[in-house]
């Protein structure tokens, strides 16, 4: 029997670097439908070890349909940055990075995977 994948809910995101910082960015994040996490496939290079590469095409599927809001992003005088997918181009490519594998592992998450959270 085929299920909807309901149990999936936003979730806050804190990049590696921002952990052990007083006010951390974190990054609200969700889970790719179906259509996006085929078309994100498409777009990405499945290397051996099972884990899935993209392409700019593929980060930008998955940013745009996985990346729902942030906290605490500033510029260089501390004011904050207003979330939109224009400013998208601001993050650093390792923050883009953990983004997208966050958002993916999110999506791909199974019935086992919930059950055990």
């Amino acid at each position: 029997m085929i299920k909807v994948n309901t149990g999936l809910a936003p979730t806050w995101f804190t990049p590696s670097g921002e952990i052990d910082e007083e006010t951390p960015t974190r990054f609200k994040i969700k889970p790719l439908n179906g259509f996006d996490f085929l078309e994100f496939c498409t777009e990405a290079r499945i290397l051996a070890n099972g884990a899935m590469v993209p392409n700019k095409k593929g980060t930008e599927i998955a940013l745009k349909a996985g990346l729902i809001d942030w906290e605490n992003f500033v510029d260089h005088q501390e004011k904050a940055i207003k979330f939109s997918v224009h400013n998208f181009k601001l993050l650093p490519a390792e923050v883009l990075s953990e983004l997208v594998g966050a958002i993916v592992s999110q999506s791909s998450t199974d019935e086992d995977d919930e059950k055990n959270s």
